[in-house]
């Protein structure tokens, strides 16, 4: 077919302060929040946080099994594995040196909601990922949605295809680039699928 893609705008967010959201992307949301469409918040990482490390020797909590980085859900309180869905209690010392230096990095789509919620008190919010993805709350999302009723809707992939509606003027992709530094030869070819589909809605 003969569509283009929507006009896209980079932010480097090396010049910004803010963790999650630039200062364009900001005053877009409140632009159309004023003007009653619908934004999109695209980031494809579950979770509250990407991994709980220490400062002091840079050792990531990973799965014992998976061995990779465990994901910070700060609604359970538990870290998880998005493998084999191993969980356990975030440490308060590091096993690898002792250090009590611990803290989480890399924002995920509940940090992203809580974030959202705080900046937009008055804006209704929904978030898709495949933490909540059962059949009957998609359906009622993407009713919510087509009618208007919700102001903003962020997820991870799930949300990047598929979804079509007529109120939906501002996209918003969060740390866009990150995916392409997965240690795979397709990742970047991967990113600009996942972006493309993204800006598309």
């Amino acid at each position: 077919h003969n569509s283009v893609l929507p006009h896209t705008e980079i932010v480097d967010m090396k010049a910004e302060k803010e963790n999650l959201f630039s200062k364009k992307l900001q005053t877009s949301i409140e632009s159309a929040l004023k003007a009653n469409q619908q934004v999109l918040l695209f980031l494809n990482r579950r979770g509250s946080a990407r991994a709980l490390i220490c400062n002091s020797c840079g050792q990531a909590v990973l799965c014992p099994t998976c061995d990779i980085s465990l994901t910070f859900h700060a609604d359970i309180g538990q870290l998880a594995c998005h493998y084999c869905n191993f969980r356990s209690t975030p440490a308060a010392v590091c096993t690898n040196c002792s250090s009590s230096d611990m803290r989480f990095v890399g924002d995920g789509t509940k940090k992203l909601e809580s974030e959202i919620k705080l900046r937009w008190p008055d804006a209704k919010v929904a978030r898709i990922d495949s933490d909540n993805a059962d059949l009957a709350h998609l359906q009622s999302t993407y009713q919510e949605l087509a009618s208007g009723e919700i102001d903003i809707i962020l997820g991870t992939q799930m949300i990047s295809r598929g979804l079509d509606i007529a109120g939906l003027t501002l996209v918003g992709i969060i740390d866009a680039d990150s995916a392409m530094y997965i240690p795979d030869f397709s990742s970047s070819e991967r990113t600009f699928q996942l972006l493309s589909q993204s800006a598309g809605r």
